[in-house]
């Protein structure tokens, strides 16, 4: 390829000592190039940046792409020129000195886009002229191929017949009655064999939102058993499952998640079923949550399902965005809702029972079908 339509770009690359403080290019005209071509690795845990600006001012610039790599990780993409000019900014977030390769370039061809296989480890960023050739995207989402986006189930089942509203999965809590708060999360386990060295649960997953409303997971020992604080803090559970066991195969009675009261109940496993099936999601920050569909099959007493959209991390307010009703009579029901809840925001799902509904057998399932998809892209 001559130089007219590839071109080393030097005013923003950097090789060889990675400085505590990071590294930033100045602003570069790249009017002349369509792609810009990005190779990179460092030594240290860093976030990647790409500034773009109409003019040489860093006042005008704004974020084109941001991305966390950790230490020692490959990253390649070709990315769309958008703006005039452009500007690399490379965080160090650990603040220690370590070694950089950054090489970037400019191409002025745009009749392909780069591709890759399903088991390339080269991966897919929103913003990149990177296409891969494989399977319907949905079920690429599944298998984590694409790191930006992810694959959310909503799964509430229960059994239980509350005598007032509910979340489902949680039995007679319900989660709008719980004070919009953080809280540190204590682990009750019930089964006695649900121990560190016993039959049963000896390890309990828990992915939660945390007070600043990130997204995290903790593995957490269930040492010798009963009540005790799991030293994690957060707004809401989002699952818990057993991650390790006994020869029992499951956990030997009822695990709760509290706060440190235990008054409000954030989550449950019932006695052998190894996971948990709450109807509730909080969207992290910068993030949206796109529902599309929700599947309902129901059977029990009579009371209505309801979706909320509820403005946890705003002023608290809640509406719902769809009503089921319940009854003895078997319901199945597809529900295509395809809507964007924005961040901070929570998916909840509660069953309201009739005034008077007599007891009956019951069983409720319910999926939620949605995508965890960053706050800002460059679609």
């Amino acid at each position: 390829m001559n130089n007219t339509s590839f071109l080393f770009l030097p005013t923003i690359s950097s090789t060889g000592a990675f400085d505590t403080t990071g590294y930033k290019s100045a602003l570069q005209d790249l009017s002349k190039f369509s792609v810009i071509n990005v190779n990179f690795a460092c030594t240290q845990d860093t976030t990647f940046k790409i500034l773009a600006s109409p003019t040489l001012s860093e006042t005008d610039a704004y974020t084109y792409f941001q991305k966390s790599i950790p230490s020692n990780q490959v990253f390649h993409r070709r990315f769309s020129n958008i703006q005039q000019f452009l500007q690399i900014e490379i965080t160090n977030v650990n603040s220690a000195a370590g070694n950089i390769v950054l090489m970037v370039s400019g191409a002025t061809h745009t009749q392909f886009s780069a591709s890759t296989f399903l088991n390339s480890k080269i991966g897919i960023d929103d913003g990149t002229n990177l296409t891969r050739v494989g399977n319907d995207y949905n079920l690429d989402m599944v298998r984590e191929i694409h790191e930006d986006f992810k694959k959310v189930n909503i799964q509430a089942i229960s059994d239980y017949q509350p005598s007032t509203e509910a979340t489902l999965g949680l039995r007679d809590q319900n989660f709008l009655s719980i004070p919009i708060a953080s809280y540190d999360f204590n682990i009750n386990l019930a089964g006695t064999q649900d121990t560190s060295t016993g039959t049963g649960a000896r390890a309990v997953k828990i992915d939660y939102v945390d007070s600043n409303f990130d997204e995290q997971t903790a593995t957490i020992s269930t040492g010798a058993g009963g009540t005790f604080a799991t030293g994690l803090n957060g707004r809401a559970i989002l699952r818990i499952q057993v991650s390790s066991v006994g020869s029992g195969l499951v956990n030997s009675g009822l695990i709760l998640i509290q706060d440190s009261t235990n008054t409000y109940t954030f989550a449950r496993i019932e006695t052998g079923d190894c996971v948990s099936h709450s109807g509730l999601y909080l969207i992290p920050r910068n993030k949206d949550l796109i529902v599309t569909d929700g599947n309902f099959s129901m059977l029990g007493f009579n009371g209505t399902i309801r979706i909320y959209e509820y403005d946890y991390g705003g002023i608290g307010v809640r509406g719902s965005i769809g009503d089921f009703r319940q009854s003895s009579a078997y319901n199945s029901i597809v529900y295509r809702l395809n809507g964007k809840i924005t961040e901070k925001k929570m998916v909840l799902l509660n069953i309201i029972p009739d005034v008077g509904a007599p007891s009956t057998t019951t069983l409720t399932n319910i999926n939620v079908n949605a995508v965890l998809c960053p706050l800002i892209n460059s679609f």
